[in-house]
């Protein structure tokens, strides 16, 4: 990890700009639905993850097989690799739908992956999906801890519109078909179907 840390350092000090390291970087980012195979490091980043954690919500295992049996629910997932190094999965998003709305309960990013524009890319990645599902508006909460205030501002600097605040939590809403949210262009995207789209 810290000769990839290194080497990453020198492909930034040769670069003439933050977007040119970015882009030789060739970070590719995957984005999948929690499965028998990746149910145990999700819930894992749910238990640990303190400082890019929205609402830093904690789920066993079992309540995270639960969440993706639940046909109202998605969990996502995202891994991120570039050119040094597989980072593997960085990101844990669970979105839960009602109707033409649907609210992201927990959105993270393990440290290791900031600093790339992985947080925007994985964001775009759910609200297309949700798009995909015909929801219209989107809802994401902030609960400040004594470790996330760094992600006080996320959904403002993604395009959301803050709908209400108190001490204890800020709610923030996207709309799909009226907002808009551009995710980084330096990030190549691939997707993991489901086990049943190969089987047909």
């Amino acid at each position: 990890m810290y000769k990839a840390d290194e080497q990453r350092q020198q492909l930034q000090s040769s670069a003439a700009s933050l977007p040119e390291y970015l882009a030789r970087l060739q970070i590719v980012a995957t984005f999948g639905k929690a499965d028998e195979m990746t149910i145990s490091r999700v819930a894992q980043l749910t238990q640990k993850t303190n400082q890019f954690n929205l609402t830093t919500r904690r789920y066993s295992e079992g309540e995270v097989q639960v969440f993706s049996a639940d046909p109202a629910v998605d969990v996502h997932y995202m891994r991120l690799r570039d050119r040094v190094s597989d980072l593997g999965l960085v990101g844990v998003a669970v979105v839960k739908y009602d109707a033409n709305a649907a609210e992201i309960d927990t959105f993270l990013l393990s440290c290791r992956a900031l600093g790339r524009g992985a947080e925007e890319c994985f964001l775009a990645h759910c609200l297309k999906s949700a798009a995909a599902r015909a929801v219209t508006r989107v809802r994401g909460r902030y609960l400040p801890t004594a470790k996330n205030a760094q992600v006080a501002d996320f959904y403002s600097r993604c395009g959301f519109a803050r709908v209400s605040q108190s001490p204890k939590e800020t709610i923030w809403e996207f709309h799909i078909n009226r907002d808009a949210f551009n995710p980084p262009d330096w990030i190549q995207v691939e997707t993991v179907l489901p086990k049943e789209t190969y089987a047909r």
